[in-house]
């Protein structure tokens, strides 16, 4: 515009903007917008999901240098709630970005995280990864009588259609002993279990069960003809250990 030329005297006087101009910056705004949502999706969910992984690879549970303990490894992803939040990611990751036993690693930590990781445990024991369910309903032991869903899930597990769960079940069970009735019953059920296996699990909780119950005692006298061998010699030794341990108390 040249001084000759008259002035705009409003904007509809003004020269139009040039749309090749616009439609750069439009460009312009949304990568910068895409950049910036890429960024907030790499800080709030991948550092996390990738440190998650990183530390459950450390805590195989052994004592060896580089590695360290799951309370650790909770501890280190900010505690219990936030670990289990990010845990079960590592186990639904394809293969070639978690391997298998940094999955299982990610599964045994949850037993460390309290009530948040028994919830997640309970959606892996509803799963069908036969692996993966052995290894979250020892999960669920290491979490102990203290956690109630803890307890409860792996009293039903006493009742699971796979035979190395409920055998699983029963033992852990056992040391879980507290003197909840429900444990009693459930142990005195694995005694009648089709599975020889779970039935000698089950002998153990009712030793230790021992002569404070008449039921378990009962229950180790009818064992002690059963058809399996294995058992029947596992019975006869449990009431002489039983019957030892009276006499010395008289």
């Amino acid at each position: 515009m040249t001084p000759d030329q008259p002035q705009p005297t409003s904007l509809r006087d003004a020269p139009a903007v040039d749309k090749k101009s616009r439609k750069v910056y439009v460009l312009w705004a949304i990568a910068l917008t895409l950049l910036l949502a890429l960024g907030l999706f790499s800080w709030l969910v991948v550092v996390p999901v990738w440190q998650a992984c990183r530390i459950a690879q450390k805590c195989s549970g052994m004592d060896l240098p580089g590695h360290t303990s799951p309370q650790e490894g909770v501890m280190a992803l900010g505690g219990q709630e936030r670990a289990a939040r990010w845990l079960p990611v590592c186990r639904r990751l394809p293969d070639w970005m978690a391997d298998s036993q940094v999955k299982i690693h990610s599964i045994q930590m949850l037993g460390y995280c309290g009530e948040a990781g028994a919830r997640e445990l309970g959606i892996i024991l509803d799963g069908k990864n036969r692996h993966h369910r052995l290894v979250a309903l020892e999960g669920m032991g290491t979490l102990g009588a203290d956690v109630p869903e803890a307890l409860s899930r792996v009293l039903v597990a006493v009742k699971d259609s796979d035979e190395g769960l409920r055998m699983n079940a029963v033992g852990i069970l056992t040391r879980m002993e507290t003197g909840d009735k429900r444990i009693a019953q459930a142990i005195l059920l694995a005694a009648q279990d089709p599975s020889p296996a779970v039935r000698r699990n089950a002998i153990i909780g009712l030793f230790w069960m021992g002569s404070s119950s008449k039921q378990a005692v009962a229950a180790l006298k009818q064992l002690r003809g059963d058809p399996d061998k294995s058992v029947g010699s596992a019975a006869t030794e449990a009431l002489q250990k039983i019957k030892a341990a009276q006499e010395k108390k008289k």
